[in-house]
Protein backbone atom coordinates (compact mmCIF):
# COMPACT_ATOMS: atom_id res chain seq x y z
CA UNK A 1 0.00 0.00 0.00
CA UNK A 2 1.32 3.45 -0.93
CA UNK A 3 0.44 5.62 2.05
CA UNK A 4 1.65 8.72 0.25
CA UNK A 5 -1.33 8.50 -2.10
CA UNK A 6 -3.80 8.42 0.76
CA UNK A 7 -5.24 11.45 2.45
CA UNK A 8 -2.63 12.80 4.84
CA UNK A 9 -4.98 13.33 7.74
CA UNK A 10 -6.65 9.93 7.42
CA UNK A 11 -7.34 8.81 10.97
CA UNK A 12 -7.49 5.12 10.10
CA UNK A 13 -4.19 5.17 8.20
CA UNK A 14 -2.42 6.99 11.02
CA UNK A 15 -3.76 4.61 13.66
CA UNK A 16 -2.64 1.64 11.55
CA UNK A 17 0.83 3.15 11.19
CA UNK A 18 1.10 3.98 14.89
CA UNK A 19 -0.08 0.47 15.81
CA UNK A 20 2.49 -1.06 13.46
CA UNK A 21 5.31 0.77 15.24
CA UNK A 22 4.03 -0.41 18.64
CA UNK A 23 3.72 -4.02 17.45
CA UNK A 24 7.12 -4.05 15.77
CA UNK A 25 8.77 -2.61 18.89
CA UNK A 26 6.96 -4.96 21.27
CA UNK A 27 7.84 -8.03 19.19
CA UNK A 28 11.37 -8.22 20.57
CA UNK A 29 10.12 -8.27 24.16
CA UNK A 30 7.23 -10.65 23.60
CA UNK A 31 7.07 -12.83 20.50
CA UNK A 32 10.80 -12.93 19.88
CA UNK A 33 13.06 -11.87 17.04
CA UNK A 34 14.74 -8.51 16.46
CA UNK A 35 14.65 -8.01 12.68
CA UNK A 36 11.45 -6.01 13.05
CA UNK A 37 13.40 -3.48 15.11
CA UNK A 38 15.15 -2.15 12.03
CA UNK A 39 11.92 -0.84 10.48
CA UNK A 40 9.83 -0.32 13.62
CA UNK A 41 10.15 3.47 13.70
CA UNK A 42 9.48 4.00 9.98
CA UNK A 43 5.65 4.10 10.30
CA UNK A 44 5.93 6.65 13.11
CA UNK A 45 8.25 8.84 11.03
CA UNK A 46 5.75 8.66 8.16
CA UNK A 47 3.08 9.98 10.52
CA UNK A 48 5.35 12.85 11.56
CA UNK A 49 6.01 13.79 7.94
CA UNK A 50 2.32 13.84 6.96
CA UNK A 51 0.74 15.49 10.00
CA UNK A 52 0.89 18.53 12.21
CA UNK A 53 3.08 18.44 15.31
CA UNK A 54 -0.02 18.36 17.50
CA UNK A 55 -1.40 15.33 15.66
CA UNK A 56 2.02 13.67 15.69
CA UNK A 57 2.17 14.09 19.46
CA UNK A 58 -1.16 12.31 19.82
CA UNK A 59 -0.17 9.40 17.59
CA UNK A 60 3.30 9.01 19.10
CA UNK A 61 1.75 8.96 22.58
CA UNK A 62 -0.65 6.23 21.48
CA UNK A 63 2.29 4.25 20.07
CA UNK A 64 4.36 4.50 23.25
CA UNK A 65 1.45 3.55 25.50
CA UNK A 66 0.51 0.54 23.36
CA UNK A 67 4.14 -0.58 23.12
CA UNK A 68 4.42 -0.55 26.92
CA UNK A 69 1.11 -2.32 27.49
CA UNK A 70 2.09 -5.09 25.08
CA UNK A 71 5.63 -5.48 26.42
CA UNK A 72 5.37 -5.01 30.19
CA UNK A 73 1.71 -5.54 31.08
CA UNK A 74 2.95 -8.16 33.56
CA UNK A 75 3.97 -5.37 35.97
CA UNK A 76 0.31 -5.16 36.98
CA UNK A 77 0.66 -8.59 38.59
CA UNK A 78 2.65 -6.90 41.35
CA UNK A 79 1.70 -3.22 41.01
CA UNK A 80 -0.73 -1.56 38.61
CA UNK A 81 0.73 1.84 39.46
CA UNK A 82 4.12 0.49 38.36
CA UNK A 83 2.91 0.12 34.77
CA UNK A 84 1.40 3.60 34.85
CA UNK A 85 4.62 5.11 36.22
CA UNK A 86 6.88 3.28 33.75
CA UNK A 87 4.70 4.17 30.79
CA UNK A 88 4.33 7.78 31.91
CA UNK A 89 8.08 8.23 32.27
CA UNK A 90 8.87 6.93 28.79
CA UNK A 91 5.91 8.82 27.37
CA UNK A 92 7.56 12.05 28.49
CA UNK A 93 11.12 11.13 27.49
CA UNK A 94 10.29 9.75 24.04
CA UNK A 95 8.02 12.65 23.21
CA UNK A 96 10.71 15.13 24.20
CA UNK A 97 13.02 13.57 21.60
CA UNK A 98 10.34 13.06 18.94
CA UNK A 99 8.82 16.52 19.27
CA UNK A 100 12.24 18.16 19.21
CA UNK A 101 13.01 16.27 16.00
CA UNK A 102 9.68 17.33 14.51
CA UNK A 103 10.29 20.97 15.40
CA UNK A 104 13.83 20.98 13.94
CA UNK A 105 12.81 19.12 10.76
CA UNK A 106 10.30 21.81 9.88
CA UNK A 107 12.80 24.64 10.36
CA UNK A 108 16.18 23.27 9.39
CA UNK A 109 18.08 20.88 7.17
CA UNK A 110 16.96 17.27 7.14
CA UNK A 111 20.43 16.11 8.15
CA UNK A 112 20.34 18.32 11.26
CA UNK A 113 16.92 16.93 12.19
CA UNK A 114 18.18 13.36 11.86
CA UNK A 115 21.13 14.10 14.15
CA UNK A 116 18.66 15.49 16.69
CA UNK A 117 16.48 12.38 16.38
CA UNK A 118 19.37 9.94 16.88
CA UNK A 119 21.07 11.76 19.73
CA UNK A 120 17.79 12.87 21.32
CA UNK A 121 16.38 9.35 21.60
CA UNK A 122 19.66 7.96 22.95
CA UNK A 123 20.01 10.87 25.39
CA UNK A 124 16.51 10.20 26.71
CA UNK A 125 17.33 6.50 27.05
CA UNK A 126 20.48 7.44 28.90
CA UNK A 127 18.35 9.26 31.46
CA UNK A 128 16.66 5.92 32.12
CA UNK A 129 19.99 4.19 32.67
CA UNK A 130 21.80 6.95 34.51
CA UNK A 131 21.98 6.96 38.30
CA UNK A 132 18.98 9.23 38.92
CA UNK A 133 15.96 9.10 41.21
CA UNK A 134 13.41 8.05 38.58
CA UNK A 135 14.55 5.50 36.00
CA UNK A 136 13.00 2.78 33.86
CA UNK A 137 15.64 1.22 31.58
CA UNK A 138 13.61 -1.93 30.83
CA UNK A 139 12.56 -0.85 27.33
CA UNK A 140 15.79 0.76 26.18
CA UNK A 141 15.94 -0.23 22.51
CA UNK A 142 19.27 -2.00 22.88
CA UNK A 143 17.68 -4.37 25.41
CA UNK A 144 15.44 -5.65 22.62
CA UNK A 145 18.32 -7.83 21.39
CA UNK A 146 18.38 -9.84 24.63
CA UNK A 147 16.89 -12.87 22.87
CA UNK A 148 19.10 -12.31 19.81
CA UNK A 149 22.28 -11.85 21.83
CA UNK A 150 24.38 -13.57 19.15
CA UNK A 151 23.88 -10.43 17.02
CA UNK A 152 25.23 -7.96 19.60
CA UNK A 153 28.45 -9.47 20.90
CA UNK A 154 30.03 -6.04 20.36
CA UNK A 155 28.12 -4.83 23.42
CA UNK A 156 31.41 -5.47 25.21
CA UNK A 157 32.49 -2.23 23.51
CA UNK A 158 29.24 -0.24 23.37
CA UNK A 159 26.75 -1.52 25.92
CA UNK A 160 23.03 -1.55 25.07
CA UNK A 161 23.10 2.04 23.82
CA UNK A 162 25.19 0.77 20.92
CA UNK A 163 22.23 -1.40 20.00
CA UNK A 164 19.91 1.60 20.23
CA UNK A 165 22.23 3.54 17.91
CA UNK A 166 22.22 0.64 15.44
CA UNK A 167 18.42 0.49 15.43
CA UNK A 168 17.74 4.22 15.12
CA UNK A 169 20.22 4.88 12.30
CA UNK A 170 18.94 1.90 10.32
CA UNK A 171 15.33 3.08 10.71
CA UNK A 172 16.28 6.52 9.41
CA UNK A 173 17.97 5.00 6.36
CA UNK A 174 14.88 2.93 5.51
CA UNK A 175 12.66 5.95 6.07
CA UNK A 176 14.84 7.91 3.66
CA UNK A 177 14.40 5.17 1.08
CA UNK A 178 10.62 5.38 1.56
CA UNK A 179 10.72 9.16 1.11
CA UNK A 180 13.04 9.43 -1.85
CA UNK A 181 12.94 6.00 -3.50
CA UNK A 182 16.70 6.44 -3.70
CA UNK A 183 18.33 3.02 -3.39
CA UNK A 184 21.43 4.36 -1.62
CA UNK A 185 19.77 4.62 1.83
CA UNK A 186 18.23 1.16 1.31
CA UNK A 187 21.61 -0.36 0.46
CA UNK A 188 23.24 1.48 3.36
CA UNK A 189 20.56 0.22 5.78
CA UNK A 190 20.84 -3.38 4.67
CA UNK A 191 24.65 -3.17 4.77
CA UNK A 192 24.52 -1.77 8.30
CA UNK A 193 22.35 -4.64 9.48
CA UNK A 194 24.44 -7.31 7.76
CA UNK A 195 27.72 -5.71 8.79
CA UNK A 196 26.76 -5.36 12.46
CA UNK A 197 25.41 -8.92 12.59
CA UNK A 198 28.44 -10.36 10.77
CA UNK A 199 30.94 -8.71 13.11
CA UNK A 200 28.98 -9.99 16.09
CA UNK A 201 28.73 -13.54 14.79
CA UNK A 202 32.47 -13.66 14.18
CA UNK A 203 33.00 -12.48 17.77
CA UNK A 204 30.50 -15.06 19.02
CA UNK A 205 32.08 -18.05 17.32
CA UNK A 206 35.67 -17.03 18.05
CA UNK A 207 35.13 -16.07 21.69
CA UNK A 208 36.85 -18.30 24.23
CA UNK A 209 36.16 -18.34 27.98
CA UNK A 210 38.72 -16.83 30.32
CA UNK A 211 41.38 -19.11 31.74
CA UNK A 212 41.77 -17.51 35.18
CA UNK A 213 40.48 -20.48 37.16
CA UNK A 214 37.02 -21.71 38.00
CA UNK A 215 34.74 -22.34 40.96
CA UNK A 216 32.15 -25.03 41.56
CA UNK A 217 28.75 -23.50 42.28
CA UNK A 218 25.46 -24.97 43.48
CA UNK A 219 22.36 -22.90 42.68
CA UNK A 220 19.24 -23.70 44.72
CA UNK A 221 15.76 -22.68 43.57
CA UNK A 222 13.37 -23.37 46.50
CA UNK A 223 10.22 -22.23 44.65
CA UNK A 224 8.37 -20.52 47.50
CA UNK A 225 5.17 -18.81 46.31
CA UNK A 226 5.87 -15.11 47.09
CA UNK A 227 2.16 -14.30 47.46
CA UNK A 228 1.16 -17.23 49.62
CA UNK A 229 3.54 -19.89 50.93
CA UNK A 230 6.51 -17.54 51.40
CA UNK A 231 4.65 -15.47 53.99
CA UNK A 232 2.36 -18.14 55.46
CA UNK A 233 4.67 -21.13 55.65
CA UNK A 234 6.87 -19.48 58.27
CA UNK A 235 10.59 -18.95 58.31
CA UNK A 236 11.28 -22.15 60.25
CA UNK A 237 9.62 -24.34 57.63
CA UNK A 238 11.35 -22.43 54.82
CA UNK A 239 14.70 -22.81 56.57
CA UNK A 240 14.22 -26.56 57.01
CA UNK A 241 13.39 -27.03 53.31
CA UNK A 242 16.43 -25.06 52.14
CA UNK A 243 18.73 -26.71 54.69
CA UNK A 244 17.62 -30.17 53.58
CA UNK A 245 18.33 -29.21 49.94
CA UNK A 246 21.81 -27.97 50.93
CA UNK A 247 22.63 -31.25 52.65
CA UNK A 248 22.14 -33.19 49.41
CA UNK A 249 25.04 -31.32 47.77
CA UNK A 250 28.51 -32.78 47.18
CA UNK A 251 31.15 -31.59 49.64
CA UNK A 252 33.44 -30.07 47.03
CA UNK A 253 31.21 -27.12 46.09
CA UNK A 254 32.90 -23.74 46.54
CA UNK A 255 29.68 -21.74 46.64
CA UNK A 256 26.05 -22.39 47.50
CA UNK A 257 23.78 -19.69 46.08
CA UNK A 258 20.31 -19.00 47.49
CA UNK A 259 17.82 -16.46 46.04
CA UNK A 260 16.85 -12.93 46.97
CA UNK A 261 15.02 -12.66 50.35
CA UNK A 262 15.07 -16.44 50.58
CA UNK A 263 13.43 -16.47 54.04
CA UNK A 264 10.56 -14.41 55.41
CA UNK A 265 12.79 -12.89 58.07
CA UNK A 266 14.26 -9.48 58.84
CA UNK A 267 17.82 -9.76 60.16
CA UNK A 268 19.12 -7.07 62.49
CA UNK A 269 22.50 -6.09 61.03
CA UNK A 270 24.15 -5.56 64.40
CA UNK A 271 23.30 -9.11 65.47
CA UNK A 272 23.08 -10.81 62.10
CA UNK A 273 25.16 -13.84 63.10
CA UNK A 274 22.86 -14.46 66.07
CA UNK A 275 19.78 -14.92 63.91
CA UNK A 276 18.17 -18.35 63.72
CA UNK A 277 18.65 -18.77 59.98
CA UNK A 278 22.32 -17.73 59.86
CA UNK A 279 23.19 -19.89 62.88
CA UNK A 280 21.44 -22.85 61.27
CA UNK A 281 23.22 -22.40 57.94
CA UNK A 282 26.60 -21.92 59.62
CA UNK A 283 26.06 -25.11 61.59
CA UNK A 284 25.36 -27.05 58.40
CA UNK A 285 28.43 -25.57 56.71
CA UNK A 286 30.71 -26.30 59.67
CA UNK A 287 29.55 -29.90 59.77
CA UNK A 288 29.73 -30.77 56.09
CA UNK A 289 30.99 -27.81 54.00
CA UNK A 290 33.62 -25.93 56.06
CA UNK A 291 35.33 -24.41 53.00
CA UNK A 292 32.10 -23.40 51.26
CA UNK A 293 30.56 -19.92 51.23
CA UNK A 294 26.80 -19.41 51.06
CA UNK A 295 25.58 -16.43 49.03
CA UNK A 296 21.99 -15.54 49.88
CA UNK A 297 19.45 -12.73 49.96
CA UNK A 298 17.68 -11.34 53.00
CA UNK A 299 15.88 -8.29 54.34
CA UNK A 300 18.17 -6.62 56.88
CA UNK A 301 17.46 -3.77 59.29
CA UNK A 302 19.31 -1.16 61.34
CA UNK A 303 17.79 0.06 64.63
CA UNK A 304 17.97 3.67 65.86
CA UNK A 305 17.15 4.46 69.47
CA UNK A 306 16.65 8.21 69.20
CA UNK A 307 13.90 10.77 68.79
CA UNK A 308 14.91 12.34 65.48
CA UNK A 309 14.72 10.47 62.21
CA UNK A 310 18.39 9.68 61.39
CA UNK A 311 17.96 8.98 57.64
CA UNK A 312 15.36 9.91 54.98
CA UNK A 313 14.40 6.24 54.62
CA UNK A 314 13.98 5.52 58.33
CA UNK A 315 10.55 4.48 59.52
CA UNK A 316 8.93 4.48 62.94
CA UNK A 317 8.11 1.35 64.85
CA UNK A 318 4.47 0.94 65.79
CA UNK A 319 3.69 2.60 69.11
CA UNK A 320 7.25 3.89 69.56
CA UNK A 321 7.68 7.51 68.50
CA UNK A 322 11.31 7.65 69.63
CA UNK A 323 12.33 4.42 67.87
CA UNK A 324 13.26 4.28 64.19
CA UNK A 325 14.67 1.64 61.90
CA UNK A 326 15.86 1.21 58.30
CA UNK A 327 15.41 -1.88 56.19
CA UNK A 328 17.41 -2.97 53.13
CA UNK A 329 17.18 -5.63 50.47
CA UNK A 330 20.56 -7.26 51.02
CA UNK A 331 22.81 -10.04 49.84
CA UNK A 332 24.91 -11.93 52.40
CA UNK A 333 28.08 -13.99 52.29
CA UNK A 334 28.02 -16.66 55.01
CA UNK A 335 30.82 -18.88 56.30
CA UNK A 336 31.16 -20.55 59.74
CA UNK A 337 34.72 -19.24 60.23
CA UNK A 338 33.99 -15.50 60.02
CA UNK A 339 31.39 -12.80 60.45
CA UNK A 340 28.76 -12.52 57.74
CA UNK A 341 29.44 -9.97 54.98
CA UNK A 342 26.64 -7.80 53.61
CA UNK A 343 25.82 -5.79 50.47
CA UNK A 344 22.67 -3.66 50.15
CA UNK A 345 20.68 -3.36 46.94
CA UNK A 346 21.15 0.11 45.45
CA UNK A 347 18.95 0.09 42.34
CA UNK A 348 15.55 0.03 43.98
CA UNK A 349 12.14 -0.49 42.38
CA UNK A 350 10.12 2.72 42.37
CA UNK A 351 7.04 2.61 44.59
CA UNK A 352 7.89 -0.81 46.03
CA UNK A 353 11.38 -0.28 47.45
CA UNK A 354 11.93 3.46 47.19
CA UNK A 355 10.17 6.81 47.11
CA UNK A 356 11.66 9.18 44.50
CA UNK A 357 13.30 12.30 45.92
CA UNK A 358 12.91 10.93 49.44
CA UNK A 359 15.67 13.27 50.68
CA UNK A 360 13.35 16.18 49.93
CA UNK A 361 10.09 14.53 50.90
CA UNK A 362 11.47 13.38 54.25
CA UNK A 363 11.92 17.01 55.28
CA UNK A 364 8.16 17.42 55.18
CA UNK A 365 7.91 15.63 58.48
CA UNK A 366 4.74 13.64 59.10
CA UNK A 367 3.68 14.04 55.48
CA UNK A 368 6.71 12.04 54.34
CA UNK A 369 5.67 9.19 56.62
CA UNK A 370 2.24 9.12 54.97
CA UNK A 371 3.84 9.23 51.52
CA UNK A 372 6.13 6.27 52.09
CA UNK A 373 8.51 6.86 54.97
CA UNK A 374 7.06 3.84 56.70
CA UNK A 375 5.89 1.76 53.76
CA UNK A 376 8.45 0.95 51.13
CA UNK A 377 11.47 3.26 51.28
CA UNK A 378 14.50 1.02 51.66
CA UNK A 379 18.01 2.09 52.53
CA UNK A 380 20.37 1.59 49.58
CA UNK A 381 24.15 1.30 49.60
CA UNK A 382 26.14 4.01 47.87
CA UNK A 383 29.19 1.96 46.88
CA UNK A 384 29.28 -1.32 45.00
CA UNK A 385 31.04 -4.08 46.93
CA UNK A 386 32.16 -7.62 46.14
CA UNK A 387 32.34 -10.67 48.39
CA UNK A 388 35.70 -12.43 48.84
CA UNK A 389 35.67 -16.21 49.24
CA UNK A 390 36.87 -17.26 52.68
CA UNK A 391 39.33 -19.90 51.45
CA UNK A 392 39.99 -19.12 47.79
CA UNK A 393 40.24 -15.32 47.92
CA UNK A 394 38.03 -15.10 44.80
CA UNK A 395 35.97 -11.91 44.41
CA UNK A 396 32.33 -12.31 43.40
CA UNK A 397 29.79 -9.59 42.57
CA UNK A 398 26.24 -10.21 43.79
CA UNK A 399 23.73 -7.81 42.17
CA UNK A 400 20.13 -8.20 43.26
CA UNK A 401 17.20 -8.60 40.83
CA UNK A 402 16.43 -5.20 39.21
CA UNK A 403 20.11 -4.22 39.30
CA UNK A 404 20.65 -6.57 36.34
CA UNK A 405 18.85 -4.07 34.09
CA UNK A 406 21.49 -1.35 34.57
CA UNK A 407 24.53 -2.15 32.43
CA UNK A 408 26.89 0.55 33.68
CA UNK A 409 25.99 -0.10 37.32
CA UNK A 410 26.31 -3.85 36.84
CA UNK A 411 29.79 -3.36 35.41
CA UNK A 412 30.87 -1.63 38.63
CA UNK A 413 31.06 -5.04 40.29
CA UNK A 414 33.65 -6.05 37.70
CA UNK A 415 35.56 -2.76 38.06
CA UNK A 416 35.72 -3.49 41.78
CA UNK A 417 37.30 -6.88 41.19
CA UNK A 418 34.51 -9.39 40.55
CA UNK A 419 35.82 -12.42 38.65
CA UNK A 420 32.30 -13.77 38.20
CA UNK A 421 28.74 -12.68 38.99
CA UNK A 422 26.13 -14.40 41.15
CA UNK A 423 22.77 -12.76 40.46
CA UNK A 424 20.06 -13.40 43.05
CA UNK A 425 16.41 -12.62 42.40
CA UNK A 426 12.78 -13.48 43.17
CA UNK A 427 10.84 -13.52 39.92
CA UNK A 428 7.64 -15.04 41.24
CA UNK A 429 5.84 -11.71 41.65
CA UNK A 430 4.77 -11.58 37.98
CA UNK A 431 3.36 -15.09 37.59
CA UNK A 432 4.08 -17.02 34.39
CA UNK A 433 4.35 -13.97 32.10
CA UNK A 434 7.06 -12.33 30.03
CA UNK A 435 8.49 -10.58 33.11
CA UNK A 436 10.83 -13.21 34.49
CA UNK A 437 11.81 -14.31 30.98
CA UNK A 438 12.82 -10.77 30.03
CA UNK A 439 14.82 -10.31 33.22
CA UNK A 440 16.66 -13.58 32.61
CA UNK A 441 17.46 -12.58 29.03
CA UNK A 442 18.91 -9.26 30.23
CA UNK A 443 21.48 -11.28 32.18
CA UNK A 444 22.77 -12.49 28.81
CA UNK A 445 23.51 -8.89 27.80
CA UNK A 446 25.26 -8.17 31.12
CA UNK A 447 27.45 -11.26 30.58
CA UNK A 448 28.43 -9.98 27.12
CA UNK A 449 29.08 -6.40 28.28
CA UNK A 450 31.39 -7.51 31.08
CA UNK A 451 32.51 -10.89 29.67
CA UNK A 452 31.76 -12.43 33.05
CA UNK A 453 30.05 -15.75 33.62
CA UNK A 454 26.87 -15.57 35.68
CA UNK A 455 25.26 -17.96 38.13
CA UNK A 456 21.65 -16.84 38.42
CA UNK A 457 19.55 -17.93 41.38
CA UNK A 458 15.81 -17.23 41.53
CA UNK A 459 13.27 -18.12 44.18
CA UNK A 460 11.20 -19.19 41.22
CA UNK A 461 11.47 -18.11 37.61
CA UNK A 462 14.64 -19.13 35.83
CA UNK A 463 17.77 -20.16 37.69
CA UNK A 464 20.84 -21.23 35.77
CA UNK A 465 24.29 -20.54 34.41
CA UNK A 466 25.19 -18.11 31.62
CA UNK A 467 28.62 -18.09 29.99
CA UNK A 468 30.56 -15.01 28.92
CA UNK A 469 29.09 -14.92 25.41
CA UNK A 470 25.50 -15.08 26.72
CA UNK A 471 24.71 -18.76 26.24
CA UNK A 472 22.45 -20.43 28.79
CA UNK A 473 24.09 -23.54 30.23
CA UNK A 474 21.37 -25.38 32.12
CA UNK A 475 18.33 -23.87 33.82
CA UNK A 476 15.58 -24.59 36.33
CA UNK A 477 12.29 -23.43 34.86
CA UNK A 478 9.21 -21.66 36.13
CA UNK A 479 7.49 -22.96 39.27
CA UNK A 480 9.99 -25.74 39.84
CA UNK A 481 12.09 -26.57 42.85
CA UNK A 482 15.57 -27.81 42.13
CA UNK A 483 19.35 -27.65 42.28
CA UNK A 484 21.88 -26.94 39.57
CA UNK A 485 25.59 -27.59 40.00
CA UNK A 486 28.11 -26.21 37.55
CA UNK A 487 31.56 -24.74 37.11
CA UNK A 488 31.87 -21.01 36.61
CA UNK A 489 34.95 -19.73 34.80
CA UNK A 490 36.68 -16.75 36.39
CA UNK A 491 38.09 -13.74 34.57
CA UNK A 492 40.34 -10.87 35.61
CA UNK A 493 40.16 -8.95 32.33
CA UNK A 494 37.89 -5.93 31.83
CA UNK A 495 36.07 -4.96 28.65
CA UNK A 496 36.09 -1.58 26.93
CA UNK A 497 32.51 -1.03 28.08
CA UNK A 498 33.31 -1.96 31.67
CA UNK A 499 36.04 0.66 31.76
CA UNK A 500 34.10 3.47 30.05
CA UNK A 501 30.45 2.73 30.80
CA UNK A 502 27.64 4.36 28.81
CA UNK A 503 29.89 6.79 26.97
CA UNK A 504 27.53 6.70 23.98
CA UNK A 505 24.88 8.25 26.20
CA UNK A 506 27.16 11.04 27.42
CA UNK A 507 28.35 11.72 23.87
CA UNK A 508 24.76 11.81 22.62
CA UNK A 509 23.86 14.44 25.20
CA UNK A 510 26.77 16.58 24.05
CA UNK A 511 25.90 16.31 20.34
CA UNK A 512 22.18 16.75 21.04
CA UNK A 513 22.70 20.01 22.94
CA UNK A 514 25.26 21.36 20.46
CA UNK A 515 23.01 20.55 17.49
CA UNK A 516 20.03 22.23 19.17
CA UNK A 517 22.06 25.36 19.87
CA UNK A 518 23.32 25.37 16.29
CA UNK A 519 19.79 25.01 14.94
CA UNK A 520 18.43 27.76 17.19
CA UNK A 521 21.23 30.15 16.24
CA UNK A 522 20.75 29.37 12.54
CA UNK A 523 17.04 30.12 12.73
CA UNK A 524 17.73 33.32 14.64
CA UNK A 525 20.22 34.36 11.99
CA UNK A 526 17.66 33.75 9.25
CA UNK A 527 15.14 35.94 11.05
CA UNK A 528 17.67 38.74 11.37
CA UNK A 529 18.52 38.56 7.66
CA UNK A 530 14.86 38.50 6.66
CA UNK A 531 14.24 41.68 8.66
Amino acid sequence: MNFQKLKKDSLIVNIILATCTALLLAKSWTWGGSISFFVALVPLLIIEKNNSRKAFFAYSSYTIILWHILSVFWITKASAIGLVAATGLNLVLWNVALQTYSYIRRRNKKSVAYVVLVTGLIAMEHLNIFNSEITWPWLVLGNGFANSYQLVQWYEYTGVLGGSLWVIITNILFFEFYNTRNKKPLIAGISLIIGGAAISLVMYYTHTPAQDGKVKVAVIQPNFDPYNAKFTMGKTAQLEIVDSMIQTLPQDVDYIVLPETVFDEQLTEEYIDRSISIKKLKKTLAKKYPTTDIIMGSITKILYYQEQRPTPTARTARGAKDFFYDISNSSLSVNPNRDTDLYKKSKLVIGVEMLPFNNIVSKLGDLSVKLGGTSGAMMPQEDVECFTHTELGVNIGVPICYEAVYGEYFSQFVKNGASAIFLITNDGWWDDTYGYKQLFSYSRLRAIETRREIARCANTGISGFINSRGDSQGTIGWWKSGILIGEVNLSTETTFYTERGDYIGYLSWYVFVITLLYSISLNYKKKLLSN
